[in-house]
């Protein structure tokens, strides 16, 4: 059984994955402010806490997004090591075969 890896299809997809990241962190970024400082329509209890409710919310998850966001670029670098990993195997494969 033979492993087959294309070092270049790696880092390939760890610049896709990369791009994605930014792309996703963005939006993020855009959405934060807007989400966090929810302000009640009126000053009234009921709009109050609603408006409470959905500013702890929007900070749970950007909070939980930051996690994703750690895990992701985590995610990218080992792609980007295995591909320079795989490829130093294969120049070393080569020179041993020689």
């Amino acid at each position: 059984m033979f492993v087959t890896a294309l070092p270049a299809g790696l880092e390939s997809c760890a610049s896709g994955l990369a791009a994605i990241g930014s792309a996703v962190a963005a939006g993020n970024a855009a959405g934060a402010a807007p989400t966090l400082g929810v302000v009640p329509p009126a000053p009234e209890p009921t709009s109050v806490l609603l408006a409470a409710a959905f500013g702890t919310h929007a900070g749970v998850y950007q909070v939980t997004q930051a996690i994703g966001s750690v895990i992701h670029e985590m995610f990218v670098a080992t792609m980007g090591t295995s591909a320079a990993t795989y490829a130093a195997s294969e120049a070393l494969n080569a020179v041993a075969m020689v």
